[in-house]
């Protein structure tokens, strides 16, 4: 939230510095206002990735990811297909809502409890 506050403000100053300003409704845009070319997201995000070091990425994938580690940590499904943009929950669910490796051992663990329990005569 910072980072687009912060950008908000800097666009307010390269508004307030443009000699005409093209009030596209977007909220990235060329100093002027016009709207970026469709490739320069990609670019701006491999630059970024590239001096930071980091593994590559698409920025499709950076979407998967935010959407299946929200679920995972407990989002609910509403919030996600709210922030993916999804008319409705079940493009969400279809797509980004699948099992993970620690999801997975947590059920085996719950059902190994629940199966002691019933054969050490405690349920």
């Amino acid at each position: 939230m910072r980072a687009l506050k912060a950008h908000r403000r800097r666009q307010a100053e390269e508004r307030l510095a443009a000699d005409s300003w093209m009030d596209t409704g977007q909220i990235f845009t060329r100093t002027d206002g016009s709207v970026l070319r469709p490739d320069r997201a990609y670019v701006c995000f491999k630059r970024i990735v590239e001096r930071e070091g980091l593994p590559w990425i698409t920025l499709h994938g950076l979407r998967h990811t935010m959407a299946s580690l929200a679920l995972q940590s407990g989002t609910d499904i509403a919030t996600v297909s709210e922030r993916l943009g999804h008319s409705d929950t079940g493009v969400t669910t279809r797509v980004y809502l699948h099992g993970s490796e620690e999801s997975d051992r947590a059920a085996a663990a719950r059902l190994d409890g629940l199966l002691d329990a019933r054969t050490s005569g405690d349920y």
